[in-house]
Parts: C-alpha cells; sequence; structure tokens
C-alpha cells in the first residue's frame, strides 16, 4: 500500500499534486508489477485490483483506464475532481468562508502545476471508458459532499462493467480511523469479500 505524494512519515516526494502525478505513480507501480516473473519467466501478476479513498479513488479511476489489467476497483468516497479534493482540505484547514479560500487555492494551485498535473479527466468521463470491469463504490454520511458526488459516478460506468453501490456506510473510509475496532473489521472485510469473489476463478 504505497502512500500518495506528500502522505506519510518521511514522503520522498514532499508535495501533493491532488492527482495528475498520483496517477502516473499508480501506472509506475501496475508496470512494476507486470514484470515479476518467476524464473521460469511467468507472469507472477496478471489482473490488477485497486482501493483507493476519496484522492486515492480519483487515481485508482485514472490508472484503470489506462491499463485493461486493471480488473476490479473498490472506490471510496469519490470527488467529483481534484478542485473537490482541494475544497475539502481547505474547508478543514480554513472553515471560515472557505467557498472563497477554495477558488483562491484552485487558482493558484492551477498556475503551481502549470505543466497540468493537477487537472485530471473528470472521474465519470474516464468511468465511461472502463469495460468488464467489476467496481464497488462505497460512501457515507459522514462525508456528505463525496457521497452525493461518488452517486453520480455510479451511473457514467459503461453497461458492460458490473458495480454495486454502498452508499450510506457510517462511517465510510472516510473517517475510518475514528471507528471502532468491530466498525473498522466489518467495512475492511466488506472490501476484502469483494476483492476475493472479483478474482475468484469461475466455477466449472
Amino acid at each position: 500500500m504505497p502512500d500518495l505524494r506528500g502522505h506519510g512519515e518521511n514522503p520522498p516526494v514532499k508535495l501533493t499534486s491532488f492527482g495528475g502525478s498520483e496517477a502516473n505513480d499508480a501506472s509506475s507501480a501496475i508496470q512494476f508489477l507486470h514484470s515479476l516473473k518467476t524464473p521460469e519467466q511467468t507472469p507472477l501478476v496478471t489482473d490488477i485490483g485497486l482501493y483507493g479513498i476519496e484522492l486515492g479513488s480519483i487515481v485508482a479511476i485514472s490508472a484503470a483506464a489506462k491499463d485493461p489489467n486493471v480488473k476490479v476497483l473498490v472506490l471510496d468516497g469519490v470527488p467529483q475532481d481534484s478542485d473537490a479534493v482541494l475544497a475539502s482540505a481547505v474547508g478543514k484547514r480554513f472553515p471560515f468562508a472557505s467557498s472563497i479560500t477554495s477558488k483562491f487555492a484552485s487558482l493558484g494551485t492551477n498556475l503551481y502545476f502549470y505543466d497540468g498535473a493537477y487537472k485530471l479527466g473528470s472521474p465519470c468521463e474516464q468511468a465511461r471508458t472502463l469495460m468488464k470491469r467489476k467496481v464497488l463504490l462505497l460512501a457515507g454520511l459522514d462525508a456528505a459532499d463525496f457521497q452525493d458526488s461518488t452517486q453520480k459516478v455510479s451511473k457514467c460506468f459503461p453497461p458492460g462493467s458490473l458495480t454495486e453501490a454502498k452508499l450510506d456506510l457510517s462511517p465510510s473510509g472516510y473517517s475510518i480511523v475514528n471507528a471502532s475496532i468491530e466498525q473498522a473489521e466489518g467495512y475492511d472485510q466488506r472490501v476484502i469479500d469483494f476483492f476475493n469473489q472479483s478474482f475468484a476463478p469461475p466455477i466449472q
């Protein structure tokens, strides 16, 4: 479970780009997994599953859009776009007049990442390209803004994808660190079960 840029105790890259560079990081990690082989040169990894919360969900959708071997996605609290992630962070840090502050933050962030690393295509646009994937969408009352945007993204996947949604969690993965042990275990088991079922070989 690699940390995103700007996350963790001693991140090698100190700043987050709110999606763009992180998506490239995920794609590089996937390419590395595909390069792993046994002594007989048999690939160790073929199909991939990705799990992401908030910003991580944007990254997971973007990486899946680039690699058809990403077969399974678990996405919790999918923001509308990178601006929504930034607005959420600003709102927590500066709750007073956060809507105005967020607009200035967005303008400054776009200027800082002039190379385009900040702006990804919206999760909905990218979800439309994901054919024949298995997707579990999660959200909860503890992140109402992301609950609404996750609901909208759930309608963006093409008919060839198998999509499940559980959008009334309490708590969702967004604030699971503050949950009881029982709640955290129940949440984790839901995610584990989905991956197990999605990657299970078909019954002969």
